[in-house]
């Protein structure tokens, strides 16, 4: 079943998630376009909500991931998922800034090639 209208289902999500995790040692999130989580574990806080759906947002405008930091220093991207051209949610990865490495760009394209 389609998690909250985002156009992914529950075990497509896992298995995407399970992938990035194996790859990256990162967790992968799945959000609404505002920002409120569908599926992974996060902060489910306004502020933490409002920088996902700024992640994804800017994801879709620039054409790809981009870098933001949030107001605790963890460094947040995110890839829009889109149906016909209409956003439906995004995929989001958040990791602490100290551990991020030189790998985080080469992270960052992988999951475009998820979403």
């Amino acid at each position: 079943m389609d998690m909250d209208g985002i156009g992914v289902d529950e075990a497509t999500f896992a298995e995407l998630a399970r992938q990035y995790q194996d790859r990256w040692g990162l967790t992968l999130l799945a959000c609404r376009p505002d920002g409120l989580l569908v599926a992974g574990r996060g902060d489910e806080s306004p502020s933490a909500c409002a920088v996902r759906e700024l992640a994804i947002a800017e994801a879709l405008r620039w054409g790809g991931p981009t870098f933001a930091l949030t107001a605790s220093d963890d460094v947040l991207f995110a890839m829009p998922i889109l149906h016909n051209a209409q956003l439906r949610g995004g995929l989001v990865v958040r990791l602490d800034a100290a551990s991020a490495g030189a790998s985080l760009n080469d992270a960052a394209a992988d999951l475009r090639r998820l979403a």
